[in-house]
């Protein structure tokens, strides 16, 4: 058999490299907000300490990022679009001690693929920069220039070449508020970085660097520039350290409280990752301290030995994995808890200097209650007196058959104490399903269809009584 037939029975061939790389930007590049966060990360691995964001049309049309950093030479700027090209690992033993925030060596050549980009860059010992231009995986210019020291990369028309992913980009404005948390949470893990975001010529952040050494400092003025001053001034330090592991950061008061987990921020080793096992640790400290449906504010920095984690779980990296996490869980709670708790969130106990009267305020919910001693005055159940004196007098109701008064759970508190409710709810879960046996007429099921009921449909649970 020669050759030339053998290759053509052959179903699996490899791919090009082109192709190759359209296919690995479907898990890189998702949208806008992909491409600008491996392009920020890969100026902060660069040393910069001055970032610039440019961003039209919601990042379909241009992101271009703009640093100070250390630069590339000529052949490390041609080279940084090849697959798996990085200098962040050598070696596999280099995967258990990775510090940076990239290192895979795919998003260049990912976002080359299916977008027009051009990258300028210059050396500080350099006379002259070097441009480079690639439009969909190929490159069409490569030439010095003049350019000032650090990199710019500019990404233009985003998908490009791939319509139906580009269809499927939400509306500019969805587009523009992913853009934004990705800037936020590169900005908070970074203080002493300046950060600038430029969307359509209008500036929507410019962050001073801190030159506090404080961690702590600089972190609260990061919250204050991107959140405002409400959310620094409700700020609980949290701080602990172990053999095994740091935490740092702060979380919100109970009292100031979100709607949503939007505002939630945590950080291992620098990296943003999403863990809604840690957050429910996080949320679990606060225990009965936050009403129903509401979610605290938080930015937490855990530092551990990079051998003990796993940051290459997630094609983003949005993820890592521990090897202790129940440890990992429990730690953060107890820290968390443990902050709250010497934050000044026990009762307040003030005794005005008439009357003896004592108040008592809780910080957490903000409620008073009157806990004079007139308002312990014993009195028999139904009794007619000063409910005024008696602070928070239970509602009066009939006595009970053995004389003393029902006792009212939280359950029946929460309609009002009202007995007649009370009766009324309880009636009517007994009820039969209405499914199963017809409410008119009603007459008991026989033995056949005892033994053979018709099955409910769950409208039980929406029926009108």
């Amino acid at each position: 058999m020669s050759d030339a037939s053998a290759d053509s029975d052959r179903l699996i061939h490899i791919m090009d490299e082109t192709l190759a790389n359209k296919i690995a930007a479907g898990e890189v590049v998702q949208r806008p907000a992909s491409a600008a966060k491996e392009l920020i990360e890969n100026a902060l691995d660069a040393g910069a300490d001055d970032v610039t964001v440019v961003l039209k049309d919601a990042g379909s049309t241009l992101i271009q990022v703009v640093d100070n950093g250390c630069g590339m030479s000529p052949a490390d700027a041609q080279a940084c679009f090849k697959r798996h090209a990085t200098s962040k690992i050598r070696s596999i033993e280099d995967l258990d001690r990775i510090r940076t925030l990239g290192f895979r060596g795919e998003a260049l050549a990912s976002i080359a693929a299916v977008a027009q980009v051009e990258l300028k860059t210059k050396r500080v010992q350099d006379d002259a920069g070097f441009r480079i231009r690639i439009e969909g995986g190929t490159e069409v210019a490569a030439e010095p220039c003049a350019t000032p020291d650090g990199t710019s990369v500019a990404v233009q028309n985003l998908f490009y070449n791939v319509p139906a992913r580009r269809n499927f980009l939400k509306t500019p404005a969805t587009e523009f508020k992913h853009l934004v948390e990705t800037f936020q949470f590169l900005a908070l893990a970074h203080p002493d970085v300046a950060f600038r975001l430029v969307h359509d010529d209008n500036e929507v952040f410019r962050l001073a660097a801190s030159a506090d050494d404080d961690p702590f400092a600089a972190l609260r003025q990061r919250i204050k520039a991107i959140f405002g001053a409400d959310h620094a001034k409700h700020l609980v330090p949290v701080e602990e350290t172990t053999s095994y592991l740091s935490v740092e950061g702060f979380v919100s008061e109970p009292e100031f409280h979100r709607r949503s987990r939007g505002e939630q921020f945590l950080f291992v080793n620098d990296r943003y990752v999403k863990s809604r096992y840690l957050g429910h640790a996080v949320f679990g400290a606060y225990e009965d301290l936050l009403p129903d449906g509401a979610y605290p504010f938080y930015a937490l920095f855990l530092r551990v030995d990079p051998s003990h984690i796993d940051v290459n779980v997630h094609p983003t990296k949005a993820e890592i994995k521990f090897d202790d996490e129940r440890g990992v869980y429990g730690f953060v709670k107890a820290v968390v808890r443990k902050a709250l708790g010497s934050h000044d969130l026990t009762p307040q106990f003030d005794e005005s200097s008439s009357g003896g009267e004592i108040t008592v305020t809780t910080p957490a919910r903000g409620r008073t209650a009157d806990l004079s001693p007139r308002s312990f005055t014993p009195r028999r159940y139904g009794e007619a007196g000063d409910r005024e004196a008696r602070g928070r007098a239970r509602p009066a109701g009939p006595p009970s058959r053995s004389g003393t008064p029902p006792q009212h759970n939280r359950w029946a508190r929460s309609l009002g104490s009202s007995t007649t409710a009370i009766r009324k709810t309880r009636t009517r879960s007994r009820r039969r399903c209405p499914a199963r046996w017809p409410r008119r007429p009603w007459t008991r099921p026989s033995m056949r269809n005892r033994n053979s009921p018709r099955r409910c449909s769950g409208s039980c649970m929406t029926a009108t009584f």
